[in-house]
């Protein structure tokens, strides 16, 4: 079966020629690729187009990356939370919107990372970068400074208003993948506890999506809100 011209992963506008990270791999799509082996093809292709000189850093957490490892031409290290990565997170700890760990490089301890953004897959896209600013020479200290500085992109669990005094926060993420909306409820609810905690309670404003893309996923936009005790409202198309 022939794969689509172009994804979304292949765009040549927003990559390096000589480097890939790959996330994670999931259903998403489905009215453009058909099913998930299509997905997956794509992003084995994508792995391939890396000259003989280039690397890849892969989440060896997500089971559709998992799927792919042995299709994958070398060189290429893996990065997560399971022991049996190249390159992993230990002893967590988050303080409000931080997250502080040691990096280790296939079992030794190579020193402590910390980010400004909350959630355990900015723990993983942190660890990403590291892998690949390692692979290209860059020292630690400039890998800790610049993890240290970054607060995250536009709409992603980006912070509108914040009252502390009051504790009240309004936060924007355009996260419209089921995965990616579950992520952003596990990372609001380990802030929202703790006395130190911006937040009491969190409510859930919900944006409507495209129909074709809820034609294809509805059952689990359902199960993605299942983290939050209050839904609350939606929004307009």
């Amino acid at each position: 079966m022939s794969l689509p011209k172009r994804t979304k992963a292949m765009d040549p506008s927003c990559i390096f020629r000589d480097r890939r990270v790959i996330t994670n791999i999931d259903n998403d799509h489905l009215d453009h690729f058909g099913n998930i082996s299509i997905i997956e093809d794509a992003f084995v292709q994508f792995r391939g187009q890396l000259p003989f000189y280039g690397f890849a850093a892969v989440c060896g957490d997500d089971p559709g990356v998992r799927r792919c490892l042995h299709r994958f031409g070398k060189p290429f290290l893996t990065y997560g939370f399971s022991k049996d990565c190249d390159i992993t997170a230990e002893n967590v700890q988050t303080t409000g919107l931080n997250s502080s760990f040691s990096v280790h490089f296939k079992g030794q301890n190579l020193g402590e990372l910390t980010i400004r953004i909350p959630g355990r897959h900015n723990i993983l896209n942190a660890l990403a970068t590291f892998a690949i600013c390692r692979y290209f020479g860059v020292c630690f200290e400039d890998i800790q400074k610049g993890l240290l500085a970054f607060r995250g992109v536009k709409r992603r669990f980006e912070i509108c208003y914040e009252d502390t005094q009051n504790k009240r926060c309004i936060i924007d993420d355009y996260g419209h993948h089921p995965t990616e909306i579950a992520a952003t409820c596990r990372r609001s609810a380990l802030i929202g506890k703790g006395e130190s905690s911006p937040f009491f309670s969190l409510i859930v404003i919900p944006h409507t999506a495209l129909s074709r893309r809820l034609s294809f996923r509805l059952q689990r936009y359902g199960c993605s809100f299942g983290h939050r005790p209050l839904p609350c409202g939606r929004g307009t198309d």
